[in-house]
């Protein structure tokens, strides 16, 4: 599907709203999503969700948006939001930040100890990238990763 703006012609495809969604740009979600008759609830090859790229580039509004969207008397929109990609990482694994994991959790939909194809909880692989970030010597520059990483362990330690 082609679409015109003031600047451009492009293409809406699903690489379009997947963008949108982790870049945070809502209208062009919201209108993409439209143009193409979208289901909130689409996991692409990998099992990758817009719940999943909201989530880890911390897109607050977008994954609000999505929550707020899916049916809450449906028992496939919670297994949506508690659904893994193809490592089993749910949206809560892939949270970027506290603040996405407490949105999450405060709907009340998301399974807080489901885990990955590893056998890691949502906690236990923040904890594993954090070491890995920790021995990465290019990332201990960074700080502001590690702090980002460190008080969402912090979050996600406070619910057990």
């Amino acid at each position: 599907v082609l679409f015109r703006s003031q600047s451009h012609v492009g293409t809406i495809d699903i690489a379009t709203i997947f963008a949108a969604a982790s870049e945070g740009n809502f209208s062009l979600l919201k209108s993409s999503m439209d143009v193409l008759k979208f289901p909130l609830t689409f996991a692409d090859e990998n099992g990758y969700t817009l719940l999943h790229a909201a989530s880890s580039y911390n897109q607050i509004e977008i994954l609000k948006f999505l929550l707020k969207e899916l049916d809450r008397s449906s028992i496939n929109c919670t297994n949506y939001i508690n659904a893994g990609d193809n490592e089993g990482d749910s949206a809560l694994h892939y949270a970027g930040s506290a603040d996405v994991a407490r949105i999450l959790v405060e709907d009340g939909r998301i399974n807080t100890t489901n885990v990955n194809s590893h056998g890691k909880t949502p906690l236990q692989a923040k904890k594993a990238e954090l070491l890995e970030m920790m021995n990465d010597e290019d990332t201990q520059e960074d700080d502001e990763d590690i702090e980002l990483v460190q008080n969402l362990i912090e979050y996600l330690s406070g619910l057990a």
